[in-house]
């Protein structure tokens, strides 16, 4: 296992695809995956070659020094924003970017979601002067941190998922009046955040125009999906090794299976049409082969990229970092300039 986790280490801990098509606009359905998966110990990769990204072919390391800013013509920072009327946790904090970068006409934004281990967690911890929120403002980004249902309140997948969706929903149908881009909407998440952004990256859109909530008119699917330690699928963990667990019951057993495929992203990976946006996915640990006994597999991110990728989506990647080691954010920083522009 030591060998193969160092063979993949090598060869996917570079970015496997590079060749978006317009990643702005709502994702169209596309062909049914591979009947056969590929061989797990192959490198994943994309032929085609790079798109220029928007402005022309610059390097987003020099646009980085060279970024120039103009007056943030949106509104302030707000914290604790009510959203919806499901509870107190019902609220997220929208931190506006000090300045907006030359020709942006609206901010893109990065939609966090924090993990946990499905505990009552805050949003506290965004820290505007540390990595990687600092770079993101300096970029134009507005961050918002939602905070949603988690235990004990008993809610799981698809309720979890409605929250941050209506925060998505609510920021496209005002985009206007929060001075945001409605198709620049990056869904960053880690762990058990990533988990429910998951599902609004591949699951059911829960836009409904016959609502009488104009906010549900609009679309709940991201733009794009950055996951660290996305917790992919539910169907294939050995039950009595798992100890942190979104369920009350100790293991998965008194869960129905109808209920762990819906709240598996890799689950709506494999229906077919399955809709898909640009991911980007970070791991720590080794890629072992299911059943599992860890949350955060990089099977998990592994698996995810074949089945984007099986579906046509090529701007996708899987990468394996040290867990002593941070996120490599400069992998994020180039995948969020081809993908969005900025």
């Amino acid at each position: 296992m030591l060998a193969f986790s160092l063979l993949v280490w090598t060869a996917l801990s570079t970015s496997l695809a590079a060749c978006p098509a317009d990643s702005r606009t709502p994702p169209s359905q596309s062909a049914a995956p591979q009947a056969t998966p590929p061989d797990p110990a192959a490198p994943l990769a994309c032929t085609a070659a790079a798109a220029a990204p928007q402005g022309g072919a610059r390097d987003p390391h020099v646009l980085q020094r060279r970024r120039a800013h103009v007056p943030w013509a949106g509104p302030s920072s707000q914290m604790d924003v009510p959203y919806a009327p499901f509870g107190p946790r019902n609220v997220f904090d929208f931190h506006a970017p000090p300045a907006s970068v030359a020709g942006q006409s609206a901010a893109p934004v990065v939609l966090f979601v924090h993990g946990g281990g499905f505990e009552e967690l805050n949003t506290e911890f965004v820290d505007l002067s540390a990595s990687p929120w600092v770079e993101l403002q300096d970029r134009g980004y507005a961050i918002v941190a939602v905070r949603y249902r988690q235990r004990p309140s008993g809610v799981y997948g698809a309720e979890m998922a409605r929250d941050a969706g209506y925060v998505v929903q609510l920021l496209r149908a005002n985009a206007a009046a929060w001075h945001v881009d409605p198709n620049a909407i990056v869904g960053y998440g880690t762990s058990s955040g990533a988990f429910v952004l998951g599902l609004l990256a591949y699951g059911r859109d829960r836009a409904n125009p016959a609502s009488a909530d104009p906010n549900e008119h609009a679309s709940s699917r991201l733009n794009a999906f950055l996951n660290d330690r996305c917790e992919s699928d539910w169907r294939h963990f050995v039950d009595s090794a798992i100890t942190i667990h979104p369920f009350s019951s100790a293991t998965f057993v008194a869960v129905p299976q109808a209920e762990r495929e819906a709240a598996s992203a890799l689950w709506w990976l494999e229906r077919p049409n399955a809709q898909t946006v640009p991911t980007i996915s970070f791991y720590k640990v080794p890629v072992n082969v299911p059943p599992l006994f860890n949350l955060h597999d990089g099977w998990l991110g592994y698996q995810l990229t074949l089945d984007l990728q099986a579906h046509g989506q090529s701007e996708c990647s899987f990468h394996l970092y040290l867990g002593a080691t941070p996120l490599p954010w400069e992998l994020a920083y180039d995948w969020l300039y081809r993908v969005i522009g900025w």
